[in-house]
C-alpha cells in the first residue's frame, strides 16, 4: 500500500512540476541563393496565439534535434527528434533531453533604427540601421505577403530574422504571412531570397520538467 501511495505522490509531483507547450502551426522557409540553389531550410512550430515561445528543428549530418525557446522564461529546451513514416507521410517524435538558460539573449536592439516603406497588405520594405544616426542600412527586406486569418508576420521574424526574433517593433498590423522576402545586407555584402515552401495547421503538445 505504501508503494502505491509513493507512486501516486511521484506521479502528482511530476505533473505539478512540469509545463506543457502547445503548437498549432508549422512552417518551412527555404533560403535560395544564386542560380536558384537552396542554401538552407528552416522548419518551425508555433503557437499562433502566443509567439513568446517557438520550436525549431535542426538536422545535422548524424543527429536531429529540436530547440524550444521560451522568451518569457529565458530558457531553451532541447529535444531529440525521430522521424516516423506512416501511411500519410512523415511525423516527428520528440524526446526531452535538457534545459538551458538563454545567455546574452535577447541581443540589445535599443540603438537600432527601423524604417518601413511601401506598407500594404500585399508587401512592404524594411530597412534596418545599426545606429540611430546611420545613413546606410545594414540589412534590407523586401516582403511579399499573402492573406491569412490572423497576423502571422511574427512567424517570419522568428524563423528568419535573427537576432530580431522578439523585436515587437518589427511587425505588420495586417492579417498576413510572409510568402517571399528579398534580403540584402551590406556588412559584409550578401543577398538571398527567402520563400515559404510549406505551411500547415498541426496539433503538437510538448511537456518539459520545471
Amino acid at each position: 500500500m505504501k508503494k502505491i501511495y509513493a507512486f501516486t505522490f511521484l506521479l502528482l509531483f511530476a505533473i505539478v512540476n512540469s509545463q506543457t507547450y502547445s503548437f498549432d502551426f508549422l512552417t518551412k522557409y527555404i533560403a535560395v541563393g544564386k542560380n536558384e540553389k537552396v542554401q538552407n531550410e528552416v522548419v518551425n512550430y508555433f503557437n499562433t496565439d502566443n509567439f513568446n515561445y517557438y520550436l525549431r528543428l535542426l538536422r545535422g549530418s548524424e543527429n536531429f534535434y529540436a530547440y524550444l525557446t521560451d522568451e518569457e522564461q529565458n530558457k531553451v529546451h532541447e529535444f531529440e527528434v525521430t522521424e516516423i513514416k506512416n501511411g500519410t507521410g512523415i511525423i516527428f517524435s520528440f524526446k526531452y533531453i535538457k534545459t538551458n538558460s538563454l545567455h546574452k539573449h535577447p541581443i540589445s536592439q535599443k540603438h537600432y533604427r527601423y524604417e518601413w516603406s511601401n506598407k500594404s497588405n500585399t508587401g512592404a520594405t524594411l530597412k534596418i540601421f545599426k545606429t540611430r544616426k546611420a545613413k546606410k542600412p545594414s540589412k534590407e527586406y523586401q516582403f511579399s505577403f499573402k492573406k491569412a486569418n490572423k497576423n502571422l508576420f511574427p512567424v517570419f521574424r522568428i524563423a528568419i530574422m535573427h537576432p530580431f526574433e522578439n523585436e515587437k517593433n518589427i511587425n505588420i498590423d495586417e492579417n498576413i504571412m510572409v510568402e517571399n522576402a528579398k534580403y540584402t545586407c551590406n556588412y559584409p555584402p550578401c543577398s538571398c531570397d527567402f520563400r515559404l515552401a510549406e505551411y500547415k495547421n498541426v496539433s503538437l503538445d510538448l511537456t518539459v520538467p520545471q
